[in-house]
């Protein structure tokens, strides 16, 4: 049920939306599909409305509601969506050119060890008692 209420706001209040030009009807898309199970277009949109956002120059607006409002926070389950967000980030504050974020992005795997700075779960079960 959930799943088409989604598709149900995102049909109704896309196209004015997307006459705005604003990256909310891709942050959107990008919900729904992940809800569906469709991972590379989650990303995609994802990755769209990023750019639109630093067009307008509301990125850290658009990071702010991805990681603050319940609703968005799902979209941080997916662990490229999550690589995307870290790499663009690290692009806001100059760690990053957008021509190496975009190099991190095609062979993601190297730099989301480095930064994933978790304890493997294969050693936390280790240490659980049973």
């Amino acid at each position: 049920m959930r799943i088409w209420t989604t598709i149900l706001a995102v049909t109704l209040l896309a196209p004015a939306s997307w006459a705005a030009g604003g990256p909310e009807p891709y942050i959107r898309a990008a919900l729904v599909r992940l809800r569906l199970n469709d991972l590379k277009r989650s990303e995609i949109n994802l990755y769209t409305a990023v750019l639109r956002a630093r067009k307008q120059g509301s990125y850290a607006q658009l990071v702010a509601n991805i990681r603050n409002k319940a609703v968005y926070r799902e979209l941080l389950t997916s662990k490229r969506n999550a690589l995307i967000l870290d790499l663009f980030d690290s692009e806001a504050v100059g760690t990053l050119t957008l021509e190496e974020v975009k190099e991190q992005l095609r062979k993601p795997q190297p730099l989301r060890d480095a930064l994933a700075n978790t304890v493997p779960t294969a050693y936390i079960e280790a240490l659980r008692s049973p």
